[in-house]
């Protein structure tokens, strides 16, 4: 059950802007009045907390819908906003994102809609050697999925990473 209470309410925007970096698909295409925010995804737990988030961004309920996909020969799940207003106002907030204004709990809010979406930790076989010590170093991954906004998106990421005090590289 989903309380909206100051405890347990999060920042819906910032953890679907997340979100967005990853598995979500944002479109707005103003030539041909497509517009489109959706998520696709076999998890339904992250399924279910997308959709509660656009619940209570936009104030109205949405559907959660299979959809079969042929190349894979499986179901997933998918939740979507078709409304202009609604994908234009995520799209806005995404595009004039600053990350110096933002506090550290809107900041936390995207990294964990980019973390639910495409970040894995992994360790490598490399040992690292630190003040004579040897060890396993783990490392994050986070695979963009958008190819058009990889510049901006890495920027993004680079720039949440940091404000923790974590360490960000690109591998090319």
């Amino acid at each position: 059950h989903w309380e909206r209470t100051e405890k347990n309410m999060i920042e819906p925007i910032y953890y679907l802007i997340g979100v967005s970096y990853g598995d979500a698909y944002l479109n707005c295409d103003n030539k041909q009045s497509h517009y489109c925010f959706r998520l696709t995804a076999k998890d339904k737990a992250f399924i279910l907390k997308f959709k509660r988030c656009m619940e209570l961004l936009f104030n109205r309920n949405f559907k959660i819908t299979k959809v079969y996909n042929k190349k894979y020969d499986k179901y997933y799940l998918s939740v979507a906003s078709q409304r202009k207003q609604e994908v234009r106002h995520i799209q806005m907030i995404k595009a004039t994102l600053k990350l110096d204004t933002l506090d550290k709990t809107k900041k936390v809010q995207i990294l964990k809609g980019i973390f639910d979406s495409e970040a894995s930790i992994t360790f490598y076989n490399r040992l690292r050697i630190k003040n004579g010590y040897r060890y396993r170093s783990p490392e994050l991954l986070i695979r963009i999925a958008q190819s058009k906004e990889k510049g901006r998106a890495n920027k993004i990421i680079n720039g949440l990473l940091k404000s923790f005090k974590l360490k960000f590289s690109r591998n090319k």
